[in-house]
């Protein structure tokens, strides 16, 4: 699992117990990261989360085209996934934009899968427009079970976005990413960066690298967060 997948597994279970049903542990869970949130071993400091940490909008990429454009059809019945797909595709070779789904329903037999970068759906909003998916994702992917069951309580989705790798040519998951129960939804990860130069204190906001680190601004650096030696991040949640 990534480290985000990670996180946000952690943060779920913890802030959905409620207090007055925590065990003495939680408790102290808690107050130890209301005291220190930056440096609390098992519970991550998500305040620089989001968009430019927080401090920006999201920005809100112009419709380059409208599943109307390319034959879906609302509120009559028929399967419009090979339209939607049709349009997710055109927008990813305009090089991203919104794809305007307008009010209405829309029946969907299969996936949605965005995997282009910059390319998002734009509803019309909320009550306007739905998607109706009319079969599971167990009867969509014939994924291998995992002791006896399909995993998609915990993984995936029927709106995916993720690597275009994830899929086979035949818009079935790739059978090298199915050998793990939750390896399509990990990154790819490319080389790694090396050594650090010295121990980081808990809680830094910055990391110092070896000379010798081929990194520069404006790369994408994935960072691990692992559980500790004593298990305690397992036991929290």
């Amino acid at each position: 699992m990534n480290s985000r997948l990670l996180h946000r597994a952690a943060l779920s279970l913890l802030m959905t117990l409620p207090l007055s049903a925590a065990d003495p542990d939680s408790k102290s869970l808690f107050a130890s990261w209301v005291a220190t949130p930056a440096t609390q071993p098992n519970i991550p400091d998500v305040s620089w989360a989001g968009y430019h940490h927080g401090d920006d909008p999201l920005p809100t990429p112009a419709v380059v085209i409208s599943v109307i454009k390319t034959g879906a059809v609302p509120d009559d019945g028929q399967n419009d996934s090979p339209a939607f797909a049709k349009a997710i595709a055109e927008a990813a070779a305009k090089g991203g934009g919104a794809v305007e789904v307008p009010a209405g329903t829309w029946e969907l037999d299969d996936v949605l899968r965005l995997s282009a970068d910059g390319v998002v759906l734009r509803g019309a909003g909320i009550g306007k427009t739905t998607l109706l998916f009319r079969k599971p994702l167990k009867e969509l992917l014939q994924t291998p079970p995992l002791r006896g069951q399909t995993q998609w309580s915990w993984s995936g989705g029927l709106v995916w976005i993720g690597p275009a790798n994830t899929w086979s040519p035949d818009g079935a998951l790739s059978p090298a990413k199915t050998l793990e129960c939750e390896a399509w939804e990990r990154w790819r990860l490319g080389d790694d960066l090396g050594a650090v130069a010295g121990a980081t204190a808990a809680g830094a906001t910055t990391i110092d690298l070896a000379a010798d680190t081929s990194v520069k601004a404006g790369d994408w650096v994935i960072l691990s967060y692992r559980n500790p030696a004593d298990h305690s991040l397992l036991k929290a949640m």
